[in-house]
């Protein structure tokens, strides 16, 4: 790892990208105050910080401002990448919009696109799912476990449309004919299932990463993921992180790269655990 990290005698640059529920934060509580010393750490050291994360611009936002991080992020299983305007100083980046105070690059479908395509399926399967937009807040916190405020955020969603199954028999019904229109239906933990185009956490990784590498030349990636949703981040990096045991490293061909960390915690400390066992 030591020579991974240094060229000829001196450190490169190393970005970090990570996902967020499982990993940065605690699965029960959504948590990060465990992470807040080795964040401080990153930060001092000027290491960027990336979501990579299904949540949604507004949701990543929330924790953007308590933690003081302005690095790009990551949206809806690599739907878009949001880059600060000015961030980078040597890149012209190739954006499709620009968002307050963003460029973002785009590759998802939006929502509107997604409910056009699935309304008469929905209509047809109303009494099989709810859609989260739809349900009140304090539903959305007893299903989830969110807090009120995130629970809200939750339901603004810019290239994905999430429900909640009520029949959990024929909503796989309703995910083949769902897949049958050219998307994609992912889940984390059976519990809320989310419709987006075709898409993953790898494309994003890998364009932001060569942003990085125009902006700075040689670089060092660290992807830290709990899920298989995670996989597609964890192939692009050069020190991929497991946290937990939700990822089988050899049937996804991870325990090829020899730079593989598996740590057996999840959440913030198995994350600060990752970051400090990399970092010395």
């Amino acid at each position: 790892m030591d020579n991974l990290l240094e060229n000829n005698g001196s450190w490169n640059r190393v970005i970090v990208i990570t996902d967020l529920d499982g990993c940065l934060l605690d699965p029960v509580t959504y948590d990060y105050g465990e992470a807040l010393d080795t964040i401080y750490m990153l930060q001092k050291m000027g290491i960027p910080i990336v979501f990579c994360s299904t949540k949604t611009r507004v949701e990543q936002e929330y924790f953007r401002s308590r933690l003081g991080i302005k690095d790009p992020f990551i949206v809806e299983n690599g739907a878009a990448i949001f880059i600060p305007i000015n961030y980078f100083k040597n890149v012209k980046i190739d954006y499709h919009k620009v968002h307050e105070y963003y460029q973002v690059i785009e590759y998802g479908l939006p929502t509107k696109e997604i409910i056009k395509r699935i309304s008469d399926l929905i209509s047809n399967y109303k009494e099989v799912v709810r859609l989260l937009h739809r349900m009140r807040i304090e539903e959305i916190m007893a299903i989830t476990g969110l807090p009120r405020e995130q629970a809200g955020l939750a339901r603004i969603r810019d290239y994905s449309l999430v429900f909640y199954p009520l029949d959990r028999y024929r909503v796989n019904e309703l995910i083949e004919r769902i897949k049958a229109r050219g998307l994609r239906v992912i889940t984390g933990g059976g519990i809320l299932y989310t419709v987006i185009g075709d898409h993953d956490k790898g494309l994003a990784t890998r364009k932001i990463l060569e942003l990085y590498m125009m902006e700075y030349g040689d670089i060092i990636s660290i992807g830290i993921g709990d899920s298989i949703i995670d996989v597609p981040m964890l192939k692009e990096v050069d020190i991929p992180v497991i946290l937990g045991n939700n990822i089988d490293p050899g049937k996804y061909n991870l325990m090829r790269n020899k730079n593989l960390v598996i740590i057996k915690e999840k959440g913030p400390i198995g994350w600060s655990k990752a970051i400090n066992s990399i970092l010395g």
